[in-house]
């Protein structure tokens, strides 16, 4: 079954996300959180739930308003630029092998 844009943007988005609480757990705790507390803290930092996170990670990654906090957090262990968090359509069209 071919991917389409759509379904490859949310793919890019929730792997992007995936990699950034793997990021904030290997600098910020050792790689010792359980997910949890990793979930927890990013909730904290971002003033939201971390059942929030949790459905992020499901579906469709960090929300464009919270780009910039999220930004903020990962920035003050390693640096981390808005296309990476948050792909746009063009790097998922490139993804998918350029089809726009």
């Amino acid at each position: 079954m071919k991917t389409s844009l759509s379904q490859a943007l949310q793919e890019l988005r929730r792997k992007a996300l995936q990699a950034a609480l793997r990021n904030l757990n290997l600098h910020i705790f050792r790689s010792k959180a359980t997910d949890k507390e990793l979930l927890e803290y990013v909730a904290d930092y971002l003033g939201v739930q971390p059942g929030v996170i949790r459905c992020w990670l499901r579906h469709e990654g960090v929300p464009r308003e919270h780009v910039p906090d999220m930004l903020k957090l990962l920035n003050k262990h390693s640096v981390w630029s808005r296309h990476q968090i948050h792909p746009t359509r063009a790097i998922a069209a490139n993804y998918l092998g350029g089809q726009l």
